[in-house]
């Protein structure tokens, strides 16, 4: 997975001074680059770039790193400082499905807006969303060209997958159930999501922790995986692993 100084790297050998700042989403496989309006010209230029230079970068950036490039132009710290706040309304109204909002601001008096879920919205939430945004930019006097919302890019694990990787490796820390996970190809955006995913299976008797930090399956967890007769059964990979700790 990319990380923050090698995208700051990157940049560097690419000579993009022109980029203020830039903030990575690994949920949603973006980045996102902030360019100050002064900064940009109909040529690039040294300390100035073009619409062209940064398409350009952007398609070498999503080439070498695997990210979708976002460009938000900034003019002023007032603007930067009502996407903070349209942020926060966001996190605070819809904190179970809001992860991030990005603005953009091409013109000074327009912008565009792009929302980071954690899981695709039904069509529901994605109007109430939009009604949220745009009220919020009508009252700051801005028109909203577009809204996009960025949804997950890896596949987030589901109970069953967490409870799965529990069986199989318990006793079992939560680093290593982030480890199995991230292995068999599943995103876990964090630590803190992940323990409050056991958390709450924990709270519905699905498995306890013990004392250490440990985590095991409950007679009840172990109902709720999901059992097969195939080689890649989750009672076969648990017996392989134990001989090979030669545990039994």
């Amino acid at each position: 997975m990319s990380s923050y100084n090698d995208i700051q790297k990157f940049l560097k050998t690419r000579g993009a001074k022109f980029i203020s700042a830039f903030r990575l989403n690994e949920l949603s496989g973006t980045l996102l680059l902030e360019v100050p309006l002064d900064h940009i010209r109909e040529k690039a230029g040294r300390g100035f770039t073009s619409k062209r230079q940064l398409s350009s970068l952007g398609r070498a950036i999503e080439e070498k790193f695997h990210l979708r490039v976002l460009v938000a132009v900034r003019d002023s710290e007032q603007l930067l400082g009502l996407e903070s706040g349209l942020r926060s309304v966001l996190l605070h109204r819809y904190p179970n499905h809001v992860t991030d909002t990005y603005m953009s601001f091409p013109t000074g008096d327009t912008t565009l807006v792009w929302v980071v879920l954690k899981e695709p919205p039904d069509e529901l939430m994605t109007r109430e969303i939009q009604g949220h945004i745009n009220s919020f930019l009508s009252d700051a006097g801005l028109t909203c060209e577009n809204i996009e919302f960025l949804t997950p890019s890896s596949v987030v694990p589901s109970l069953p997958a967490i409870l799965r990787s529990v069986k199989i490796k318990a006793p079992v820390d939560l680093a290593g159930i982030m480890d199995d996970l991230t292995k068999k190809g599943l995103f876990c955006p964090n630590e803190r999501w992940l323990s409050g995913k056991l958390d709450s299976a924990r709270k519905r008797g699905l498995l306890v922790r013990s004392r250490t930090g440990v985590y095991s399956l409950t007679s009840l967890g172990l109902e709720a995986v999901p059992h097969t007769r195939s080689r890649t059964s989750s009672d076969i990979e648990r017996i392989l692993l134990l001989a090979k700790r030669r545990q039994w």
